[in-house]
């Protein structure tokens, strides 16, 4: 036991800084003397013996100053043996006496002791469990004075325990231990130095029984200057470490956001590590997610599991597969205490070895019946893990389910969002009316015990947008890739039909050198996008036959067979070099052109909820429908159809200007055209079952859909020339009153410096079916970014490189 004077408020004010506080025996003497008179027997005796002993204690029954204490030395450890049952084991016990209402310890227990003060200085290390919450243990502390009050001098019983929680940094560790605080007030007296005030505790009661409390209002209705406190408190404390730690896990699941995964993987971690008691055992968190019936390692995987980011610098993936796949058929708890060079026979515990795991564990936990994921266990340090180490993290183990298991709905969650914004037609804006249905379907299933036949989901009055982004002449670009290559291939063709004839005297190579000869000037001198099915069935039925048959059986022409086989490989071979380089080239701008299109998306669904959908061609056509029966929730405004309308023109000059800007970047030139039909009346949608998509409705409103399949290739009726040209916009029309409204956009854009000056107007040569279409047409300005344009571009060339 030690008397030594320890003040734990390290200088922070106190609610009891200001009050006349005291140390005293005589609360406890009082109570002494009342058991005396209730007791009989040995107990009876012992209590009078201690009683005569703090009689005897000179000043024992005034107060006592805290620099004087030690001198009562005696008292105090009779005391201690009165409260503490005699046989409890001191080394363990977290006791002390402290000044009332003051953090001031005077008396206690070494293990207390050794607990608050740093073994080399002697300096207290004892905090707030939580720093933030500052304000709130003030909070506590005023309430427990006002408590107290209440309690001696009003009769009003205690509301609530007096409990406080604290942190303390383990020395050996380096980890935070956490402690509850209690504090027995049992034996402080209070006495009013004047006149009490009158309280109504009926109407306090009743206000205390919310939650907000005002504690600090009451405190300043109470005469606390006006009060004496005397006697002393009891303090004890309990290790409420691993249900902290538990608490801590719990709170981080909660209060988990996407985005913070580096925070929360490290909180989880580090409670992980207070509940085993060691800050040299790490943990490594892999839930079990599958796609396709097949385990998937995903970005967020590598980064929290020592075993993938192993198998991953050594170039094992296929072999972390089969281990895992392997260990999830057959999930068990495996520990390696002691990895070292007698037991690596595992090759997976060779790699942990060269990378200083030297012990190691896996922990499968479950979510029900099925299996959520893995904790993995290890430590730099041999001999750490145990089975004592496992069995202590099993009150985590439910959590660590619930943890998993949120990863687990959330990955599929994520995937089934992209499959619908990406891949299907049903995405968020119209998703609400498929449930509608779905739930007609039920209800009727349900009721009638019968299927109902099929319902159709329409939006009317819908107002359609459409736009298109075409790489210029794609065709022509595809076709002359093609024929540059197909030349390459029969100049190797007649190489290796020579070098065959050389070794192998045969006459029917020199037909087939004919053939390729005749072939290849065809190629040479025109077009041969017509030939080309007969072109595929020369090289399937005559050559390929020819040379494999050689291949197979005469070593001698082998090698140069092989060459042409390898010069034809899709992947790699020359043959396809400059088919190969326009697709990527290709690809490279409808990525661009599909990740501005995804920005254009999201920023008109926040303005107001539409149906946007996307088509790949060789470059990517858009369909949008915005209206009130989209949307019923909220009320549709022609704003928004105006708002949309100047987003779509203004979305097309930002895709111009980035494709140009692209230009430096591809190895393939390739310039890419801008087309807007302007529909200004609603149209009907209806989702088609057979197509999986939506398309308009009814007679009148197909024309719509007619115009659209048509105009991309349009001419302008006096010249002849395309309508759609590189580094220019062209929106086709019926009316002038629909082109009024784009031309308002339009002359915005030019103050903008985005759009160039001249503006054209043209008349279009009619299409089949259709007559009277008009065009605006206008150039863009090419020659600077915004910083939203700049971004896609910087975007995409790290995708390139």
């Amino acid at each position: 036991m030690k008397t030594t004077l320890l003040d734990i408020t390290n200088g922070r004010k106190t609610a009891a800084d200001n009050l006349d506080v005291s140390i005293s025996f005589n609360g406890f003497i009082k109570h002494l003397q009342q058991r005396i008179q209730e007791e009989d027997g040995i107990k009876r005796e012992f209590f009078e013996y201690v009683l005569s002993k703090l009689h005897a204690d000179k000043n024992a029954t005034g107060d006592i100053s805290l620099d004087e204490t030690e001198k009562h030395k005696e008292a105090l450890y009779l005391i201690y043996n009165l409260l503490v049952p005699v046989i409890t084991d001191e080394a363990q016990q977290l006791w002390g006496l402290s000044v009332p209402l003051k953090p001031h310890i005077f008396f206690g227990t070494n293990a207390f002791y050794d607990l608050l003060t740093n073994m080399d200085t002697g300096a207290v290390k004892c905090q707030i469990l939580n720093n933030a919450d500052n304000d709130m243990h003030d909070k506590m502390k005023i309430q427990l004075l006002c408590s107290l009050v209440l309690e001696k001098l009003y009769r009003f019983p205690a509301l609530h325990k007096n409990e406080l929680s604290y942190s303390v940094e383990d020395e050996t560790t380096g980890l935070m231990n956490f402690f509850k605080i209690n504090i027995d007030t049992r034996f402080v007296e209070v006495t009013a130095k004047e006149e009490l005030p009158e309280l109504n505790l009926f109407e306090l009661a009743a206000e205390m029984e919310n939650a907000d409390f005002d504690w600090s209002n009451l405190a300043a209705r109470l005469p606390l200057t006006s009060l004496k406190f005397s006697g002393f408190s009891i303090i004890t404390a309990k290790d409420i470490t691993s249900m902290q730690a538990i608490e801590n896990i719990k709170s981080a699941i909660i209060n988990r956001h996407p985005g913070d995964e580096g925070d929360y993987y490290k909180g989880v971690v580090s409670s992980l590590k207070t509940i085993v008691g060691s800050n040299d055992i790490e943990f490594g968190l892999l839930p079990v997610f599958k796609l396709n019936n097949k385990l998937v390692i995903t970005r967020e995987n590598r980064t929290h599991n020592m075993m993938v980011r192993v198998f991953g610098t050594m170039d094992q993936q296929d072999d972390f597969y089969q281990r895992t796949e392997a260990y999830l058929e057959n999930p068990r708890v495996i520990l390696y205490s002691n990895i070292n060079t007698d037991n690596k026979e595992h090759k997976y515990l060779s790699y942990l070895y060269q990378n200083g795991i030297v012990s190691y564990a896996l922990f499968p936990v479950y979510s029900g019946t099925h299996l959520a994921g893995v904790v993995e266990i290890f430590s730099k340090k041999e001999n750490l893990l145990t089975a004592t180490t496992l069995t202590k993290l099993e009150p985590a183990l439910p959590l660590l389910s619930q943890l998993f298991q949120h990863h687990i709905d959330e990955f599929s969650r994520n995937i089934e969002n992209i499959i619908k914004e990406k891949f299907t037609s049903l995405q968020p804006a119209v998703e609400w009316k498929f449930r509608d249905i779905a739930l007609s379907y039920y209800d009727s299933n349900e009721d009638s015990g019968k299927k109902k036949t099929d319902e159709k989901i329409i939006f009317k009055e819908v107002y359609p947008l459409y736009g298109a982004v075409d790489i210029r002449n794609s065709t022509v670009e595809r076709n002359n890739a093609q024929s540059a290559d197909l030349i390459v291939q029969f100049k190797l063709i007649i190489t290796t039909l020579k070098e065959i004839k050389k070794q192998v005297n045969i006459t029917l190579a020199d037909e087939l050198i004919f053939k390729c000869n005749t072939w290849l000037k065809a190629i040479e001198t025109k077009n041969i996008n017509e030939d080309n099915l007969k072109i595929t069935e020369f090289l399937d039925e005559e050559i390929n036959p020819f040379l494999d048959y050689f291949k197979n059986n005469n070593p001698l022409v082998e090698p140069v067979i092989t060459q042409y086989y390898q010069s034809v490989n899709e992947e790699n071979g020359i043959v396809h070099h400059n088919r190969r380089v326009l697709e990527k080239s290709m690809q490279t701008i409808n990525a661009a052109i599909n990740q501005y299109l995804e920005l254009f998306r999201d920023e008109v669904q926040l303005s107001y909820p539409c149906y946007f959908e996307k088509f790949r061609t060789d470059g990517i056509e858009y369909d949008i429908y915005i209206g009130q029966s989209i949307t019923p929730q909220k009320p549709f405004n022609n704003l928004y159809l105006k708002n949309i309308r100047l987003w779509q023109l203004n979305s097309m000059v930002a895709i111009a200007r980035i494709t140009q800007a692209l230009q430096p970047e591809l190895e393939k030139k390739l310039e890419t055209t801008q087309l807007i039909f302007i529909r200004s009346s609603a149209i009907d949608i209806a989702f088609r079952n057979d197509e999986r998509r939506f398309d308009v409705e009814g007679s009148y409103n197909i024309r719509y859909q007619i115009i659209k399949k048509r105009i991309d290739k349009v001419h302008v009726r006096i010249t002849g020339e395309r309508l759609t040209q590189p580094g220019k916009i062209a929106l086709v029309y019926f009316n002038k009153k629909e082109a009024d409204e784009y031309l308002e956009y339009i002359k915005y854009l030019q103050s903008k410096n985005l759009l160039k000056k001249e503006v054209e107007f043209l008349e279009l040569e009619e299409l089949q079916g259709v007559s009277g279409l008009k065009a605006i047409r206008v150039s863009v300005v090419l020659h600077e970014t915004t910083v939203a344009e700049r971004k896609t571009i910087a975007a995409l060339e790290g995708k390139l490189n």
